[in-house]
């Protein structure tokens, strides 16, 4: 009886820490896509940012520019 015990929580283990495993490269994986996207999106920010400073220095030169 316990030798079955022993093998069936050895199993049970093993198993769980397959799960464990699994979910932890998922949840890498998935901070490797953020971390992937974020800066993306930081890129975007920062030349959105400077062609709105462009625009606003062009207008500026134009004479265009009205301060609110």
């Amino acid at each position: 009886m316990n030798h079955k015990l022993h093998n069936f929580t050895k199993i049970y283990f093993n198993a769980l820490f397959g799960l464990y495993r699994t979910f932890l490269s998922k949840l890498y994986i998935q901070a490797l896509i953020g971390i992937q996207i974020a800066s993306n999106f930081e890129t975007t920010l920062m030349e959105e940012v400077k062609d709105a400073k462009q625009t606003q220095r062009q207008k500026r030169c134009d004479g265009t520019y009205q301060s609110s």
